[in-house]
């Protein structure tokens, strides 16, 4: 007889904080469960997409929004594909109730996704990631990577290769960054063609906007990551550039590390599950990987 059931605990602790949250934002508000969370919370809530919603009285000002955006409370610019436009006409978010109805119905998917990924894969660790810091402020903000996680997810799991295509593209359309994740085809030579073939079109078609959303792009300091913030952060304690190349090899170092005890747990996963946490694993580990290298570009020294 089985009297703990590791996948039904973790489950029930993730329905739980979850539940929690949600009773604490309608006992004591929005901002003070947040911030009891060390979230900085932001008012009016889901604070990034409210870029694109305003990006709706911008246009109807005669303002391109993602070079000035007045219709954005915070008078940000929208650091988006201008794909973006079209699905806030085509939902109206310029309504507030259509907004937060748009808003709730991804945060239900992407936490239904979460629920999904943490069934197939019960581990704490997992659980910790989901209620990290980072994980929390993308809901608090109404962030719309959640919906490329979604998207993502969905390009890994269907077994339908036109279905996973379409997802792949569609997250590429939605934020770009997800382009790294193509690796996920590298066998299946044919998919990974076509993929590449449909972004680099798309890529060509929105050149003109690439280095608009580049420079739009402020987040900094602790809500923000890569190797130019790190260098940032060494230089202002008057650490030299020896440091910097030390931070490098041993972030090298501590990849292979990690790499290699992936390796050896996933020969103990059955082999349905070998393949998704593969393919997880070069989804996750090459937009994180690509996305942190990707400013050195900008680095005088390299």
């Amino acid at each position: 007889m089985k009297f703990f059931d590791k996948t039904r605990f973790l489950l029930l602790v993730f329905i739980f904080l979850w539940a929690s949250i949600g009773l604490s934002i309608t006992r004591f508000g929005w901002e003070s469960t947040w911030e009891f969370l060390h979230i900085p919370a932001a008012s009016p809530i889901f604070a990034d997409m409210r870029t694109i919603q305003g990006s709706l009285i911008s246009i109807e000002r005669g303002y391109n929004p993602q070079l000035r955006n007045p219709g954005d409370p915070w008078h940000r610019v929208m650091n988006y594909p201008s794909i973006w436009i079209t699905i806030a006409n085509l939902f109206r978010l310029d309504n507030e109730a259509n907004f937060l109805l748009f808003e709730f119905i991804w945060i239900f998917a992407y936490l239904l996704s979460c629920f999904w990924l943490l069934r197939d894969f019960p581990h704490l660790y997992l659980v910790a990631t989901m209620f990290s810091g980072a994980a929390l402020l993308a809901v608090e903000r109404g962030n719309n990577d959640l919906i490329v996680f979604i998207l993502l997810l969905t390009a890994v799991y269907t077994a339908q290769n036109s279905i996973k295509v379409f997802a792949f593209f569609l997250s590429v359309v939605l934020k770009i960054y997800p382009v790294f994740a193509i690796l996920i085809f590298s066998k299946r030579p044919k998919l990974f063609f076509f993929g590449a073939l449909t972004a680099l079109t798309y890529f060509f078609n929105i050149k003109s906007e690439m280095k608009i959303i580049q420079s739009g792009n402020t987040a900094q300091g602790n809500l923000s990551y890569g190797l130019i913030n790190v260098f940032k952060w060494i230089a202002t304690n008057g650490f030299s550039d020896g440091w910097k190349i030390a931070c490098i090899g041993l972030a090298i170092l501590l990849s292979f590390l990690l790499l290699i005890i992936f390796v050896q747990q996933t020969r103990i996963l059955p082999i349905k599950h070998q393949e998704y946490k593969t393919e997880l694993f070069i989804t996750g580990g090459s937009i994180f990987t690509f996305t942190y290298l990707i400013t050195f570009h900008s680095l005088k020294w390299f």
